[in-house]
């Protein structure tokens, strides 16, 4: 059976001869089970913000979405920016780097991001005249997951709470 409890605390038992576990990334079954466990080689994070006056292509390619690669060294693994022009004029700007970059440049998301511009010529170049629409750039970790087990006695485990590879780490 599930436990359920209401928006104001009443708890009610309901008994199922199945249950499905349809709770997208909070994996409720597996994560109680202790089921999840990263993905090898997605230890990535995303530092990000969003800026007006970024250049565009022209014509039909003007919302297309720019990756631009960088690396710290020849031999050092490659990390990247993405630049996703929306409608209204601004563009997210997002930098995705390895865990031991963040390691190796620690400090706050402005920072950071101010650090990866640096080492890419190219975002530089595309960012040059372009204005910060936040106060402060913002971070996230790699989402992606697996799970142990999708299906036990009872249960069943669908969509995200199945596993989930996140696509903007996992490119």
């Amino acid at each position: 059976g599930v436990e359920a409890v209401s928006p104001d605390g009443d708890k009610t038992r309901i008994d199922a001869r199945f249950v499905v576990d349809a709770s997208g990334r909070d994996a409720l079954l597996a994560r109680g089970a202790r089921g999840t466990a990263p993905i090898a080689g997605l230890d990535q994070t995303a530092i990000y913000a969003h800026f007006e006056g970024v250049p565009r292509q022209p014509d039909r390619l003007e919302g297309d979405v720019d990756i631009v690669l960088f690396r710290e060294s020849p031999g050092a693994r490659a990390s990247w920016f993405w630049f996703i022009p929306f409608k209204d004029g601004r563009t997210s700007v997002g930098a995705v780097v390895s865990n031991a970059w963040v390691k190796e440049h620690r400090g706050e998301p402005d920072e950071m991001f101010a650090r990866a511009v640096e080492r890419s010529p190219a975002a530089k170049k595309l960012l040059a005249g372009a204005e910060p629409l936040w106060p402060r750039a913002r971070a996230a970790a790699d989402y992606s997951y697996r799970v142990g087990r999708a299906s036990g006695d009872g249960w069943l485990a669908i969509g995200d709470a199945g596993g989930f590879i996140d696509p903007l780490f996992s490119s």
